[in-house]
């Protein structure tokens, strides 16, 4: 009976299945095809055989006029790019062509080779008068989304050298699904077009944006950014809202990620995400950014956000617009970022400093974290607390690891113009210059040491020192900051006071507390001999993708080989960017150095394409015997490559 009774049931359930997929019909999805070359405008572009030529079929306005030969697109449609192609103009599909997060509309590449090139020249050369200059600042970029939603942007390479932008993504009500997967966004260069740019376009440019409307009714929601390699931009290289945009806590972006992404040589910031709530920057590297010497410059940036969080990022070499503490930092908490968290991330060698939590007048930063974080020779102000006349308030700072050399330029490891409840608890200063600390309410169980002998009265410091492992001696690469481990003995294990919500675990994921107490720093343990151990034995072997084939032996030498075509420089570094040996090399031809004289240290060696600003950078490690291994990342033009031992 039970049986019969269950089988009555699934059969029920089958038929009002059946039921519903009748009455529901099938999506069409269609996939269409670009070749540049083979291709036809004319032809269906529904195979590769038939495929179109251009991107006009994906852009509906060309110039001041629409595009009446522009396609219509659908939910789950694909649009694909010939691999090893370059495609004159810009995707700008039709306004309501709409994808869905089930079935989004895809633009992604076929065929093998190299990522499809999109040149755009737009933004900077439309004719004045025409309705393409009158909204130029909007629609000059390579991929314009503009009132359109469940799009997919994959595997592209985008170059806009007269233009304000990579992508630009614009809607003047909720939209939601965007992902932009393993791009790469450079020479976004557009300094103006004779009617006003780039002086009122410059916030409107930069390698990706999403943009608000000027009724401020725009909300964005579900978007991904992840694996993007964006530099050579000529003002910010990923951001959202409008840089002149008030705090909108009614309309904020929900779901905005940011990870695996590289950021570099930008001329103003690297990313800064306006107007969100739980945003999610994680995985990324910003370096370079700031040469503008524009006091709004810093690494990574929240502006109006609740709730977000930036993690297991490094920032560097981010410069300052002077010695006021305004910009250079290597991350920033900025007017109404409330609630936020940094933790994990590293920060080095950026010249306004590591952190900055700012207000305004009306716009007041609260009840913010930053916590587990190392800062290696950050220079002017290590923390900076601002701006007059609005006090941030209730910042918790806890478990950093914070190292100056004698060497930098280090005036202030604690900067309070303005603010208030502030509280540094567990955080390592190791300190060897004559740096001064503002007085803020809270010191509570921090380690003081090194040649500075300013540290603020705190009950329970200690200024023994902290046993790290090697202080000064990571380099470029999240990994290397395993120098500041702690060594077993340390005085600052267990030595800690409990944190409630103190995140569970420290820099390198170890869970807290281990022991019998909370530690000092930003490591957790019982201490370790070790510092940074690379992933593999070391042995000789080469350098993945870059600009230039990078070689060593165990015989001592070390040999750079061209990759592009173009002459290239080779410069052999100190880790603090002095340089030792410098060479010249032909397109395609060879340049060896001999380092079998050079001591055991970490170097950087710099290759550069000449007639361009492509460059690519190795850590290297010479051991004993006269073998290498890299520890850090190689960067490249065309490569984000994971850290490789060799």
């Amino acid at each position: 009976m039970r049986q019969s009774i269950i089988s009555r049931i699934l059969h029920a359930a089958l038929a009002i299945g059946f039921v519903l997929a009748g009455a529901i019909p099938a999506l069409s999805r269609t996939t269409y095809y670009i070749d540049p070359i083979a291709g036809n405008d004319g032809n269906a572009g529904t195979s590769p055989a038939a495929a179109w030529k251009t991107l006009s079929k994906v852009c509906s306005y060309s110039g001041a006029n629409a595009n009446s030969a522009c396609a219509t697109f659908a939910a789950g449609d694909s649009i694909l790019l010939k691999a090893g192609s370059t495609f004159p103009g810009q995707i700008w599909p039709k306004a309501g062509n709409d994808g869905t997060a089930a079935a989004p509309i895809v633009v992604d590449r076929y065929g093998t080779g190299a990522k499809p090139i999109i040149g755009c020249n737009l933004g900077s050369t439309e004719p004045a008068g025409s309705a393409g200059q009158a909204n130029g600042k909007d629609n000059g970029a390579g991929v314009l989304l503009k009132q359109v939603q469940g799009w997919e942007i994959n595997n592209l390479e985008i170059t806009n050298p007269n233009g304000m932008g990579g992508i630009k993504v614009f809607h003047s009500s909720t939209a939601t699904y965007y992902r932009f997967k393993n791009l790469t966004i450079h020479n976004i260069n557009g300094t103006g077009d004779g009617a006003g740019f780039p002086s009122s376009a410059s916030p409107f440019a930069g390698g990706i944006l999403f943009k608000i409307g000027d009724a401020n009714t725009t909300r964005f929601d579900d978007v991904i950014i992840d694996g993007c390699d964006i530099h050579d931009i000529w003002w910010i290289g990923i951001q959202t809202g409008n840089w002149d945009m008030a705090s909108d806590p009614a309309n904020r972006f929900t779901r905005f990620v940011v990870r695996n992404t590289t950021v570099h040589d930008v001329r103003q910031l690297g990313i800064i995400l306006r107007n969100c709530d739980n945003a999610l920057i994680e995985n990324c590297i910003v370096y370079n950014t700031g040469f503008a010497r524009n006091n709004e410059s810093f690494g990574i940036r929240l502006k109006f956000n609740t709730g977000s969080k930036i993690q297991y990022c490094e920032a560097y070499q981010n410069v300052s617009w002077d010695n006021s503490g305004e910009g250079g930092q290597g991350f920033t908490f900025d007017g109404t970022a409330v609630a936020c968290t940094l933790q994990y991330c590293y920060s080095h060698n950026n010249l306004g400093g590591f952190m900055s939590v700012i207000s305004d007048p009306g716009e007041i930063s609260s009840d913010n974290v930053i916590r587990y974080n190392i800062s290696q020779n950050d220079s002017n102000q290590t923390f900076w607390f601002g701006v007059s006349g609005a006090a941030p308030t209730n910042t918790s700072i806890h478990n950093n690891t914070i190292y100056a050399a004698a060497s930098v330029p280090l005036t202030k490891v604690v900067a309070c113009e303005s603010g208030s409840n502030i509280s540094f608890r567990n955080n390592i200063f190791y300190i060897n210059t004559n740096a001064t600390y503002d007085a803020v309410p809270t010191w509570d169980h921090n380690c003081f040491f090194g040649s500075n002998t300013n540290s603020p009265a705190d009950a329970g410091k200690i200024t023994g020192d902290p046993l790290i492992n090697q202080p000064g001696g990571a380099s470029v690469g999240i990994a290397s900051a395993g120098v500041y481990k702690l060594k077993p003995g340390s005085p600052c294990i267990n030595a800690g006071v409990a944190i409630p919500g103190n995140g569970g675990k420290d820099f390198w994921g170890n869970p807290v507390p281990v022991g019998a107490g909370t530690d000092i720093g930003a490591y957790e343990g019982t201490g370790t001999g070790a510092a940074f151990t690379p992933r593999t034995a070391p042995k000789p072997g080469s350098s993945a993708g870059g600009i230039a084939e990078i070689r060593s032996s165990a015989a001592g030498n070390l040999t750079v080989r061209g990759r592009t075509g173009r002459d290239f420089a080779v410069a052999l570094c100190s880790i603090d960017g002095s340089c030792l040996e410098q060479f010249s090399g032909r397109a395609g031809g060879l340049v060896t150095l001999d380092i079998a004289h050079r001591p055991a240290h970490s170097y950087l060696l710099v290759v550069r394409s000449e007639a361009c600003r492509y460059s690519q950078m190795v850590v290297l490690q010479i051991v004993r015997p006269r073998r290498m291994q890299s520890d850090g990342l190689v960067r490249a033009i065309n490569a984000f490559s994971q850290p490789e031992t060799y």
